[in-house]
């Protein structure tokens, strides 16, 4: 068993009714759809809530990205979600429910060309024992993402203290 975990983005407007995902996440989406209908994996991951500090309206991220994947073809069944993410760390720690339950042979990472090398870090970091192969869509929001770098950085610096402390 393969999967694919698609990292979520951000919204693009969050004052509207149905908040709209980015162009980058529906990229991403679309990579993912082509490693499951190429039958490199056969299940994907979608994660996303709704942003910090940001009016709760709408659907959640991995609500509209079910969705966006339903309506491409994927099974209802084949999708899974992390529902509660809004961090990469957050993610990770979301998926291993998931991971452990399935026990895939190896994950396929989706996400911007410009994060990929520090979410797979991440990921090889907190699941030493499966197999990780990367995908990237180029990214498009330049400051959106300098500014999940920076908050995420923080929390992998604190991640790995706790894993140094415990050993």
């Amino acid at each position: 068993m393969k999967l694919a975990f698609i990292h979520w983005n951000v919204f693009k407007d969050h004052t509207v009714e149905e908040p709209e995902l980015t162009d980058e996440h529906y990229a991403r989406l679309a990579k993912g759809l082509e490693l499951y209908k190429a039958g490199l994996v056969s299940k994907l991951v979608v994660s996303g809530d709704y942003q910090f500090g940001k009016r709760q309206r709408g659907s959640p991220a991995h609500e509209i990205s079910a969705k966006w994947l339903v309506d491409k073809g994927v099974a209802e069944s084949d999708i899974l979600r992390v529902p509660h993410a809004r961090l990469t760390m957050e993610e990770i720690v979301g998926a291993r429910t998931i991971i452990e339950k399935l026990k895939p042979k190896e994950i396929h990472v989706v996400t911007s060309d410009f994060h990929l090398p520090r979410c797979l870090s991440a990921f090889k970091a907190a699941y030493p024992n499966n197999k990780f192969v990367g995908h990237s869509v180029p990214m498009r929001d330049t400051v959106e993402s300098v500014k999940h770098v920076a908050r995420d950085t923080r929390l992998m610096r604190n991640f790995e203290r706790a894993k140094r402390r415990k050993r």
